[in-house]
């Protein structure tokens, strides 16, 4: 259920957690069913095969066919990957001396999960994406002298972490028409551009021209921005 929300924000997640810690303590007073201790038991143990994979993934990844800049950027061996043979041990140790599957057992064969993969994994998805190549190039096409005066409309939540992760940027943001148009229109007294989902700007929104856009190779719409300031409209010609 918790995996269902576009963006997992704790403002979003803060008014379930009444329910599910009910939930939870029924369970703990009844007991779990068989049903759901086969569930914590093949979960617990694809956390920890997960961790051993990406542990090996620099001697797999020769095995994958065309040898993608992806499959490229999990080896050589670093101490990324030692983290991961760190995390598989644990968790098969935490597995083991508890024994049955329980809830402890399977919290911490996750964490460890998911500590080891994050660590091994990070350079794979970069490169498969080009998100650090991307983001660095799109901020880097913003004069510093400007940045103080460039917010953003409307952003997602990931567009805002990939600008603050990758390019140490933060920029603050509008939202609405009214706000927009002030900027485009040159009557904002703080901003005179924005950076934005171009196809989600407004059809009614003030003459504007781009001086940078963003074009990952992901076809996610929502990473698909431009920096745009107020201008004239080109004309017929496109000039």
């Amino acid at each position: 259920m918790l995996t269902i929300p576009a963006t997992k924000r704790d403002i979003y997640l803060l008014p379930l957690l009444p329910a599910l810690a009910l939930a939870c303590a029924t369970a703990f007073r009844n007991g779990f069913p068989k049903w759901c201790r086969i569930i914590y038991a093949a979960w617990t143990g694809v956390c920890v095969l997960l961790p051993a994979a990406a542990a090996l993934s620099p001697f797999l990844a020769p095995l994958v066919p065309g040898r993608p800049e992806w499959a490229q950027a999990l080896g050589p061996f670093s101490w990324r990957h030692a983290l991961c043979a760190a995390a598989f041990a644990a968790a098969a140790v935490s597995a083991a001396r508890n024994g049955a599957p329980t809830v402890r057992g399977a919290l911490t064969a996750t964490a460890l999960a998911f500590l080891g993969l994050l660590s091994a994994l990070i350079p794979a998805a970069d490169a498969a994406l080009n998100l650090d190549r991307d983001f660095r190039a799109f901020a880097a096409a913003i004069p510093a002298e400007r940045r103080d005066r460039v917010v953003l409309w409307e952003p997602f939540e990931t567009t805002k972490s990939l600008f603050y992760y990758y390019a140490d940027l933060k920029m603050p943001e509008i939202w609405g028409g009214e706000s927009l148009d002030a900027v485009l229109r040159r009557e904002d007294p703080r901003f005179d551009s924005v950076v934005a989902v171009p196809t989600a700007l407004p059809a009614d929104a003030p003459p504007r021209r781009a001086l940078a856009a963003l074009e990952p190779s992901s076809d996610s719409r929502r990473r698909h921005l431009a920096w745009i300031e107020g201008g004239a409209a080109p004309d017929a010609a496109g000039k």
